[in-house]
């Protein structure tokens, strides 16, 4: 077998410019939970790959998670092309050991021959994870030494925790160069403070390129129950998942940030066994009524709407529940009626008139 040998005292250096492992993101735990949740790292390969290679690097579960992190259609061809410098969200599960939030014993790397541990940190997984943390969590007794065919563990960073009482996904974010605390809230529709307390940061200006940030994503409200087979399913904004062995498909929109689910009709998937939920509601006359997911009543406060609930038995996925939730949020006012008197015209008539006897 082939071993990888780092000097002693570059790996020291490597050190020094990586900074102090105390500083960056806080993804301490308490390590009695057994709290999981789902992450999302974004990865930025270096040249051009696929979907279905970044699939396979990180261990996704399915192409369609991994389609459903980034927005696209469930019909892109796994060999669609992603070119370098592009990031792509990735999905992984996040739990916590030894107290800190960490990727849920995946992805697993295999080493090759001529690989080092600094390599496969920086250049393999583009910076998401530190070499000194995967030394740690294989228990490596030498930093230096790998050997070809090792099975690695790759811990990734990340949390389950609420943030600001919403639901959150965490996003690990690579610092490009040139970005900034305040344009990196921008683009992710947070607040400079919350970056800046999330990853303990004491100025603004120190943010380094290349270096990993925790960024809040707002999850949408949801309506499936927490002793659901997917009670812990989180959807951030602008983005969908597919659950209940595929047969649903939940997507978030801030517009209303509550998770929209549907039949997700995928032509790979049996739909004789997805069987479509529904709910019983009554109406404002008192009549009961059947309505399909995500279809609304009329009720006397708003509507009432027929929210996905969850599935409770994996080896039968026509277990799906919905439940009819209320919608209380306010309506826009009503448009003036055709009968109201329109004072603009009158009001710049009379605008018009001082303007004249201004000038006299």
């Amino acid at each position: 077998m082939a071993a990888r040998h780092v000097p002693l005292f570059f790996a020291s250096f490597l050190l020094l410019v990586a900074g102090c492992a105390a500083e960056g993101p806080s993804y301490s735990c308490s390590s009695g939970e057994k709290v999981k949740c789902q992450a999302l790292a974004g990865y930025v390969p270096e040249n051009e790959t696929t979907y279905e290679a970044i699939k396979d690097l990180f261990q996704v579960q399915s192409l369609f998670a991994l389609y459903g992190a980034n927005n696209l259609s469930t019909s892109t061809a796994p060999s669609t092309k992603v070119r370098g410098g592009n990031a792509v969200r990735v999905p992984f599960p996040c739990a916590c050991y030894n107290g800190t939030w960490t990727s849920d014993r995946q992805p697993i790397y295999k080493v090759k021959k001529g690989d080092g541990l600094y390599d496969i940190a920086t250049t393999t997984y583009r910076n998401l994870v530190v070499y000194e943390r995967i030394a740690a969590v294989n228990n490596l007794a030498d930093v230096n030494v790998i050997l070809e065919g090792q099975e690695l563990w790759i811990p990734l960073p990340c949390s389950c925790d609420a943030v600001g009482g919403l639901e959150t996904v965490h996003l690990a974010h690579i610092v490009e160069p040139g970005s900034s605390v305040a344009a990196i809230a921008d683009q992710f529709g947070t607040t400079e403070k919350t970056l800046l307390e999330l990853n303990n940061i004491a100025d603004p200006k120190s943010l380094q390129a290349n270096k990993v940030l925790d960024v809040p994503l707002r999850a949408c409200n949801s309506s499936i129950r927490s002793d659901a087979v997917d009670g812990s399913l989180r959807v951030p904004n602008g983005s969908y998942a597919l659950t209940a062995g595929n047969c649903i498909k939940c997507s978030c929109s801030s517009s209303s940030w509550q998770l929209a689910c549907e039949i997700a009709n995928l032509t790979a998937t049996n739909t004789s066994a997805c069987r479509a939920p529904t709910c019983s509601a009554t109406t404002s006359s008192g009549r009961t009524i059947s309505l399909k997911l995500g279809e609304d009543a009329p009720s006397v406060c708003g509507s009432t709407r027929c929210h996905y609930a969850g599935y409770y038995n994996t080896s039968n996925i026509l277990n799906i529940t919905a439940v009819p939730v209320t919608n209380q949020s306010t309506s826009p006012p009503p448009a003036p009626s055709s009968s109201a008197v329109d004072l603009r015209p009158l009001l710049a008539s009379l605008y018009a008139a001082l303007l004249l006897l201004a000038t006299l």
